[in-house]
């Protein structure tokens, strides 16, 4: 996530919830998104959906911080998606075994289709966020 711009966006659909994750993910996003993944332990989901800008960037250290994450979530039996990434990077995620750890999807919307069925609806803002 970009420096100045480490935000994660946290919502839930019934039994999923849905990261959107804004900006890089270096190594300085770790803080970010363990204290994320710190907050949900206390109310865990079934399922965790990573959210992604199309622009991101994802670097060695910052794999490793998602890989550890996706580890963590499957100890829980918490099933993990990601939604997003260009195909650079899902083909990294590939290369790397993140897709042993977490089903890829095209777009958040066809990740939401998959995961809570043809007839989710999420109420989201004016700007889409």
């Amino acid at each position: 996530m970009k420096p100045g711009k480490n935000e994660i966006k946290e919502e839930r659909v019934s039994d999923l919830l849905i990261w959107t994750c804004k900006g890089d993910v270096t190594y300085q996003t770790k803080p970010v998104l363990e204290e994320a993944y710190r907050r949900q332990e206390s109310h865990p989901s079934s399922k965790i959906l990573f959210n992604f800008e199309s622009e991101a960037y994802f670097n060695s250290e910052g794999l490793k911080v998602l890989i550890d994450l996706m580890l963590k979530a499957k100890a829980l039996n918490q099933h993990v998606a990601v939604s997003g990434l260009s195909d650079h990077f899902k083909k990294i995620f590939n290369m790397v075994g993140i897709t042993k750890l977490a089903k890829l999807y095209d777009s958040f919307e066809s990740a939401l289709e998959a995961i809570l069925g043809p007839d989710w609806e999420l109420t989201r803002g004016k700007d889409g966020e």
